[in-house]
């Protein structure tokens, strides 16, 4: 009976955007360049609350999530010297 009652579970919803790191592999439909030391873009959303890296600069800002719209509000980064 124990057996059976674990086949009946059922598979847990598809994960949301949040709570994960994104990584940039494409742009416009073509894959990321490799560059030497290039570092790969990524975003995460925890909260209300956007973080991440161009790759060199870091950006912080806000997001809104509803139903399958996400929505980015105001943002600021840093603006260090980077690698061309």
């Amino acid at each position: 009976l124990l057996a059976l009652a674990g086949c009946a579970a059922t598979a847990p919803a598809a994960p949301g955007p949040e709570g994960r790191p994104w990584s940039l592999v494409a742009l416009r439909g073509q894959p990321l360049p490799t560059l030497p030391l290039m570092r790969v873009p990524t975003i995460e959303l925890r909260d209300g609350r956007v973080a991440g890296s161009s790759g060199c600069n870091r950006l912080a800002g806000s997001y809104t999530l509803t139903g399958a719209t996400l929505r980015f509000g105001q943002a600021a980064g840093t603006r260090m010297m980077c690698p061309d």
